[in-house]
């Protein structure tokens, strides 16, 4: 009976509420949510007309919105359930979808197909089916995860720094003329990156989160950098610094990351031992105590 009375409490009814009775704090980062969306929606729009160019400016767009809906929800204190649902649709719209339409473009508008690679077209297709089915996956463990990792790391590279990587390398491809002139190679290159950040997506790589820092100075710079990168991002300009800049930072993530996991795995066997050594002692001791007649 109080079984099913809690079932009851926990399960409620969804139920309709008007817009002018939910609080205005919830509006900025669904708003930023939304607009993420829309962006990435229009940059697939520019990978099928061709212009992949266009298409992979508006994912890195994104990548700076979907940091923003987070920063705006945790200064007005507006996380939700909605929230998160909404931002992994949003996120896998312009981080799971959109990318591989700008690959596809890239090797379709690029004149990268000839009649002699024409049959090896599955093989860019396949991985970019590949990428958005990891990507839908990394989201949806996210959300269902169980096994909370702490406030420092979280485990596989976010689709979030897989899509803006992605995205600033076809940049600098364009910006510098693609070294790979034969169309077998530039079709493994791709194929082959797209393979890894699907793993990479669903992998169980420790990843650093991005948090405040206690030194004022890495606070400092870290604002700076990202503040120079959405500038760069907004005026279409230098995506070999975005590429560097996200590489290093993934690097750094994982390097740190490492560190930490292995140091809160350190801390749990020290606990798990402390413990059993206090059992054994408290058993030691009533061993030591004389029976009562």
């Amino acid at each position: 009976m109080n079984s099913e009375k809690k079932q009851k409490r926990r399960f409620k009814p969804f139920h309709y509420v008007p817009l002018s009775h939910l609080p205005f704090r919830y509006l900025p980062p669904n708003f930023a949510t939304a607009t993420s969306m829309v962006i990435g929606f229009l940059s697939i729009i520019f990978s099928i007309k061709g212009e992949f160019e266009t298409a992979g400016w508006l994912v890195i767009l994104c990548v700076f919105l979907d940091g923003i809906d987070g920063m705006l929800a945790r200064l007005l204190k507006a996380q939700s359930h909605f929230g998160i649902e909404f931002d992994s649709f949003s996120d896998f719209v312009s981080f799971g979808i959109a990318p591989p339409a700008i690959m596809l473009s890239y090797i379709v508008y690029g004149d990268f197909v000839t009649e002699n690679v024409g049959h090896l077209m599955w093989i860019p297709i396949c991985a970019a089916i590949f990428y958005s089915l990891m990507a839908s996956i990394r989201l949806a463990r996210f959300n269902v995860q169980t096994v909370s990792l702490g406030d420092k790391i979280f485990q596989g590279i976010p689709t979030t720094a897989c899509a803006g990587i992605l995205s600033a390398f076809f940049l600098t491809l364009v910006k510098y003329g693609n070294p790979l002139r034969e169309p077998v190679h530039i079709i493994t290159l791709c194929t082959s990156i797209y393979t890894i950040f699907g793993f990479l997506m669903v992998s169980r790589i420790p990843l650093l989160k991005l948090r405040k820092r206690k030194n004022i100075y890495v606070n400092t710079f870290e604002r700076g950098l990202m503040l120079l990168c959405l500038l760069l991002a907004i005026a279409r300009m230098l995506p070999d610094f975005l590429l560097a800049v996200g590489i290093i930072n993934i690097s750094m993530g994982i390097y740190f990351g490492v560190k930490v996991q292995n140091a809160q795995k350190r801390e749990r066997e020290l606990s798990i031992l402390s413990k059993r050594n206090t059992d054994e002692e408290k058993a030691e001791e009533g061993h030591k105590k004389p029976a009562r007649n």
